[in-house]
């Protein structure tokens, strides 16, 4: 037995977890596009000692937990408890209940890590939407190289990498593809954007969220900009390193801004009405 759900690629190729999101919708249509539109605006970074530096978005409301087309359940397994748990059965079932699977796991165990593979512990949002019980593999979306990709990855792989995460949570998605068919209130949205958007050119801290980490030092909206032109003098210089997916989120971020002035042109008159 096989099945395979749904899968589409993200409209830009930024975290396993924001692709999870964008990848599932597959989203095409005036209402996805107002409800990427109205979070996807702040960006943040930082660079703390022996850590690489980085710019990435910030998100008001979760891209997963808060999507109006998607239902999610977490499963948080205890070490004490793991004797009970036989995570094969529960994946099967759950893509038998239409259910796609992100998975922490740990990238030691998946031999399509290669530059992981049986040499260093790595733990990784892992996207499973599929599987198929003859060859004993299920079908995983993540970044296994340099891009964002299917592999096939085999039961005991995945198993194995379940049993030796060192944070063995589970959260499993649902698409409510009729919800999707139902208007976003652009005028909301609009008030949203507006008001993000005045957080970003102001480089203002937003409330706390716990989807983002070492927010205490970080650095916020246009001020963003400053911090990178110190990374690549940084750079030129041989003091550091740097992750391109930085370059990736920078050129995301241009690419909504301009997507967002459309929108917001297409539905505000001059004098600002709607």
């Amino acid at each position: 037995m096989n099945k395979y759900l749904p899968l589409g690629n993200p409209v830009y190729s930024l975290r396993p977890y924001e692709n999870a999101s964008m990848s599932i919708l597959d989203g095409s249509g005036e209402n996805y596009w107002i409800w990427l539109l109205t979070d996807y605006i702040q960006l943040y970074g930082w660079k703390h000692p022996g850590e690489m530096p980085s710019v990435v978005f910030y998100f008001y409301e979760d891209p997963l937990l808060n999507c109006p087309w998607l239902t999610t359940s977490r499963e948080d397994f205890q070490d004490s408890s793991l004797s009970n748990v036989k995570i094969i059965d529960m994946l099967i079932e759950k893509l038998n209940s239409d259910h796609y699977i992100l998975a922490y796991l740990n990238s030691k165990y998946i031999k399509a890590y290669a530059s992981y593979y049986r040499k260093e512990d790595r733990h990784h949002n892992i996207l499973i939407y599929g599987y198929d019980e003859d060859a004993a593999t299920f079908t995983c979306k993540d970044f296994f190289g340099s891009h964002y990709s299917t592999q096939q990855v085999s039961f005991n792989e995945i198993s194995q990498a379940f049993y030796n995460s060192e944070k063995k949570n589970i959260l499993f998605i649902k698409k409510i593809t009729a919800n999707m068919t139902k208007d976003i209130n652009i005028f909301n949205s609009s008030e949203k954007m507006i008001s993000r958007l005045d957080d970003y050119l102001n480089s203002r801290n937003p409330l706390i969220n716990p989807l983002n980490q070492n927010q205490d030092k970080a650095i916020f909206g246009l001020e963003t900009y400053r911090y990178l032109f110190e990374i690549l003098l940084e750079l030129a210089e041989r003091k550091s390193t740097v992750n391109l997916s930085l370059f990736h989120y920078i050129y995301a971020h241009k690419q909504l801004l301009n997507h967002r002035i459309h929108l917001l042109n297409k539905y505000y008159n001059n004098d600002g009405s709607i």
